[in-house]
């Protein structure tokens, strides 16, 4: 069964950062020119993805800023292990992490310390020399 999955509680305003997350976490583009099968109603930005084990995504912005996946949801679980809901929640954490790093370097501040905590929580030490 194929589905749309949307979940993303900050605006997704750079869908090239979102491919290359994907690229981190082990995902292809399905081929960087084709277009998304048909690019969702309201999609402002979208591509293919074929995960390590081959199950195609396709992963889109909204306008308005939402990130919405569209996948086999059984294809998904039986193949890669991972409900929907978790991959989104996965990117919307690699997104926002990148983005907090990149927000923290551009104001000289230098990353000290990362610990992963219970549930998915990561802290981060900066430090910044005046």
């Amino acid at each position: 069964m194929s589905g749309f999955f949307g979940l993303s509680p900050i605006p997704i305003l750079e869908f090239a950062l979102i491919a290359r997350l994907l690229g981190d976490l082990g995902y292809e583009m399905a081929k960087a020119s084709r277009q998304v099968k048909a690019l969702r109603s309201g999609w402002a930005q979208g591509s293919s993805f074929r995960s390590p084990n081959a199950v195609e995504i396709e992963v889109g912005v909204t306008k308005d800023g939402r990130l919405q996946l569209f996948v086999d949801e059984e294809e998904l679980r039986a193949k890669e292990g991972i409900e929907e809901k978790d991959l989104a929640e996965q990117i919307v954490q690699g997104y926002t992490y990148k983005k907090v790093i990149e927000k923290l370097q551009a104001q000289g501040y230098t990353l000290v310390e990362e610990q992963q905590l219970d549930e998915g929580t990561i802290k981060l030490v900066v430090r910044k020399w005046s």
